[in-house]
This record gives structure tokens, C-alpha cells and sequence, in this order.
């Protein structure tokens, strides 16, 4: 979901712009920071600036990124709004450091940030409550009243189940949306060790997202090398309340071996025990 950016010459939270990169990403823009501070809820929502990457690991990808990147400098120029603060790193050796991954080749550097969406949501209904500038409104009645096939239901919450579950709401979409597993897990990152923050998807399966301090966290979701081994476990499975054999073991070794200059063991912590949900298994389309 795109990240909202606050434009300089808007006064206060409720006017919103969205900013797009030269890599055809969202990014938080760098003077998105005044609204924030001005309001008092910069601690609040977890906001953070800094600079995140696109990166390629194969010369098609390199491709790809570096044609994003001239585009973009040719339609804008190269002193536009948002391609002035992008840069390319196009030495492997040098990429690898900056990315802090092992195995890419180049990479393109771009402003970047953070903030936490349910709390930026929340602080901005306490501010234009407060401000008397929102009214909330609902039936008198309190009840929903839903039509269906079956009869008339009414009730106080509608849910709309949507995702891998779409097919059983919509027929129509049963030989195109089907169940599956997935997998992800957070790994506890030495203190100071994660430069910035980036998410990162490498094929339609495997990704990883990481949260520099104050979270020291590292979000790693896929194994698609491991479940790709025996496809029957995941691929049309309902078993939610079974973890995949072998995933924690894969997940703590994955730092050690795919990211550079790993500072811890050789066998990762998670944030929970596995079983508190730093270890996670569950249905996707």
C-alpha cells in the first residue's frame, strides 16, 4: 500500500500527496518530517527518514532498474523533484555493502522512511476529532441488514473474507484463486547492526522487509527453496495449525547466509518463541 507523503505547503495532517520514486516504488518524501513534528506524533506513529534501494541480483533485473532510473532523469531532468535525491551504486562490491545482501550486483538509492500505518491512522482521527473537524455518525438502529441466497441476516459486523478465500464468495473465481501455505518469521537483528530500512522481493514467493532501531527487526517470508522441495505441503493446503517441518530451522540460518557482515550466531534468535508467532504459517491465494 502506498505510503502517504505530507507536501510542504499544507498546513497540518489532513491534506495528503503521494510520492512516487524513480524505481516505481512508493517512498516517503524528505520533507514529510514538518507535519509530524508539528503535530506532536513523531515518537507516536514510529516515524523515521533515511534512504532505502532497489537492487538486482541477475543483469536482466540490473536492466530493468538502471532503464527505470534513466527514464525517469530523462522526463524529469536531472535536478527533477525526486529523481535529484535517487543515485546509483553500480559496483557489486559496493552494493553488497550498501544493501547489507549478499549476491546483488547494483542497486538504485532513494529517500526512503517509516511509519507505523494503524497508529498514523489513529493519531489522525484524535487530531481532527479534537479539532471538531470530523463527525462520526450511525444508524440509530445499530443493525445491518445482508440479503443473501439463503435468507435475510442482520447483524452488527459484515467481514468480507477476501484473498484465498475469494473463490468461496465468488464461485466464478474457483479455478483461479485456490488455498495455500505460507510462511514467514521475525528475526531479532543485533543492536545497530540494520542501516536502513527496505523491503525487498526477489521472485512472486520469497521477501524480506527490515526495521532498523528502534525495532532491530528483520521480516523474512517465502522459502521458497525449502517448500519448493515438496510443493504437496503448501500448494492447495487448508492446515493452518501445522507448521512446515524444517522452516524455523531454515529461518534462523538465513541471516548467516544471505546478508552481509551478519553479526550474530551462525544460528539466528527470533523475536518470540516459535510458538508465540516469530514463526508464522498460514493460508494465501
Amino acid at each position: 500500500m502506498p505510503t502517504p507523503a505530507i507536501h510542504p505547503g499544507l498546513n497540518g495532517l489532513a491534506e495528503m500527496e503521494l510520492c512516487h520514486s524513480s524505481s516505481m516504488k512508493w517512498h516517503i518524501c524528505p520533507h514529510s518530517k514538518t507535519p509530524f513534528v508539528e503535530e506532536g506524533i513523531t515518537e507516536e506513529v514510529g516515524f523515521r527518514l533515511g534512504e532505502t534501494f532497489d537492487a538486482a541480483m541477475s543483469d536482466e533485473a540490473w536492466m530493468r532498474l538502471e532503464g527505470a532510473y534513466e527514464l525517469m532523469q530523462n522526463y524529469q531532468g536531472a535536478e527533477g523533484d525526486v529523481i535529484r535525491d535517487c543515485r546509483l551504486i553500480e559496483d557489486p562490491v559496493a552494493t553488497e555493502e550498501f544493501t547489507q545482501m549478499k549476491g546483488f550486483l547494483g542497486a538504485v538509492v532513494h529517500p526512503s522512511g517509516q511509519v507505523w500505518p494503524y497508529r498514523f491512522v489513529h493519531a489522525l482521527l484524535r487530531i481532527v476529532l479534537k479539532a471538531r473537524k470530523l463527525n462520526l455518525h450511525r444508524d440509530s438502529s445499530g443493525w445491518i441488514r445482508v440479503k443473501t441466497s439463503r435468507g435475510e441476516v442482520r447483524t452488527h459486523t459484515i467481514v468480507h473474507a477476501t484473498n484465498r478465500w475469494a473463490s468461496h464468495l465468488i464461485p466464478e473465481l474457483s479455478n483461479l484463486v485456490f488455498s495455500s501455505l505460507a510462511t514467514a518469521s521475525a528475526i531479532k537483528a543485533p543492536e545497530g547492526f540494520l542501516k536502513r530500512t527496505v523491503s525487498q522481493n526477489w521472485d512472486s514467493v520469497n521477501y524480506h522487509l527490515q526495521l532498523p532501531p528502534p525495532y532491530n527487526t528483520i521480516v523474512v517470508g517465502g522459502t521458497k527453496q525449502l517448500l519448493s522441495l515438496d510443493p504437496r505441503r503448501y500448494i492447495g493446503s487448508e492446515c493452518e495449525d501445522i507448521k512446515i517441518d524444517a522452516v524455523p530451522e531454515f529461518y534462523k540460518k538465513w541471516p548467516a547466509s544471505d546478508l552481509v557482515g551478519w553479526e550474530g550466531s551462525d544460528s539466528a534468535e527470533f523475536g518470540r518463541e516459535t510458538g508465540e508467532g516469530r514463526c508464522w504459517t498460514g493460508g494465501k491465494p
